[in-house]
C-alpha cells in the first residue's frame, strides 16, 4: 500500500495498536526475506509476494476468518 509518509510496515503497525486481534495479511512487490521476517514479527498472519494465487490467497483469508 503505497501512503504518502507510511510504508507497508507503518501501516501494519497501526493496525495491529488499533486492533491487537485483527488478522492481517499483506502482498508485497517486493520479495524481501527481512520484509517479511519484520511484518510477522509486527502481527502478519500471513504475507504473499506478487506474482501469487488468488485460491492460495482465498484459503488462505477463508482460513483466517474461520479461526
Amino acid at each position: 500500500m503505497k501512503i504518502p509518509g507510511m510504508n507497508g510496515l507503518e501501516i501494519l503497525k497501526h493496525i495491529k495498536s488499533l486492533f491487537k486481534e485483527l488478522p492481517v495479511v499483506m502482498m508485497t512487490g517486493n520479495g524481501d526475506t527481512d520484509l517479511i521476517h519484520q511484518a510477522k514479527e509486527l502481527g502478519a498472519n500471513h504475507f504473499f509476494t506478487k506474482p501469487f494465487d488468488i485460491f492460495e490467497v482465498k484459503d488462505t483469508i477463508n482460513k483466517l476468518i474461520q479461526e
